[in-house]
């Protein structure tokens, strides 16, 4: 008995999670954003990064994007992805430190207000590289965010 029921909590567990998930890309979708013109750019693009993930059943990395959407949407600053918080190799967690560096610095350097849409994009777009390149299982999800 108890060899069935373990799984079957599993799986209530993991159905419950991606309809909390869900609601978390709803939410954020459904948001009228507010703020900078960047960040009403940004939540549109992290809103677009949570659909594809939970569209994928990738449901963490939906409502990790989900709450940059929303963090963005209500005018609050939100970062690149931290590098540290995921596991690369050694040579792409370089790779990765090295084009963040330089987001950082288009972003402090005034980017974000001199072209919020395009800055958006690339702040989303490296978040999204850094996501894929850690699963390191779809050669061309990994190659369109790089991009």
């Amino acid at each position: 008995m108890k060899a069935l029921f373990l799984p079957l909590l599993g799986g209530v567990a993991l159905l419950v999670g991606a309809c909390a998930e869900g609601r978390l890309v709803d939410n954020a979708s459904s948001m009228k954003p507010a703020g900078s013109p960047f960040n009403i750019a940004l939540h549109g693009e992290y809103v677009r990064l949570a659909k594809a993930e939970h569209k994928e059943g990738d449901f963490m990395d939906a409502a990790l994007f989900a709450r940059h959407a929303a963090m963005a949407g209500k005018g609050k600053s939100v970062d690149p992805d931290g590098i540290y918080d995921r596991d690369y190799s050694r040579k792409n967690r370089g790779i990765l430190l090295d084009a963040r560096a330089k987001l950082l610095e288009a972003l402090a350097s005034g980017g974000a207000s001199m072209k919020p849409g395009p800055m958006a994009k690339a702040q989303a777009n490296f978040d999204c590289w850094a996501q894929e390149l850690e699963e390191n299982t779809q050669p061309k999800d990994i190659a369109a965010c790089k991009k």
